[in-house]
């Protein structure tokens, strides 16, 4: 989600593991790997977006998990 007045984003990857007894937490770590990998962060670092948050979250029924990247794998500039 951007937006440009602002020149803040917001990154959410969901994860939705479909099986009874799946570790939340680590769906979590494997969504804040994607936007990683995917260098989600870095395309809007290119588009002059200066804070940036990015989200992890993994849903199994109904329980759901969120977590918030650490400021230097996607936090940057001020909000």
């Amino acid at each position: 989600m951007k937006e440009p007045e602002r020149r803040r984003a917001i990154v959410i990857e969901v994860k939705w593991p479909g099986r009874e007894g799946s570790d939340l937490e680590k769906e979590c770590i494997a969504a804040l790997a994607q936007i990683e990998k995917k260098q989600y962060k870095r395309n809007l670092q290119l588009e002059g977006y200066t804070a940036i948050l990015c989200y992890g979250a993994a849903f199994l029924g109904k329980t759901c998990l969120i977590r918030l990247a650490e400021k230097e794998t996607c936090r940057s500039g001020g909000q």
